[in-house]
């Protein structure tokens, strides 16, 4: 997974538990790992707005 600076920030934010579930949805999905965690709930809109 490759990761930007503010991506790295936004990860902090999750457990590794949330992670690791985002993960394997990506896998699944082929989505961009930050779009998968708001849409598990796991980051807000807020959060994902100020890393796109």
């Amino acid at each position: 997974m490759t990761t930007s600076l503010n991506t790295t920030r936004l990860l902090a934010l999750v457990t590794q538990a949330q992670l690791h579930v985002a993960e394997k949805v990506q896998h699944r999905e082929q989505g961009p790992i930050e779009i998968i965690l708001w849409r598990l709930g796991f980051i807000t809109t807020h959060q994902l707005a100020t890393i796109l």
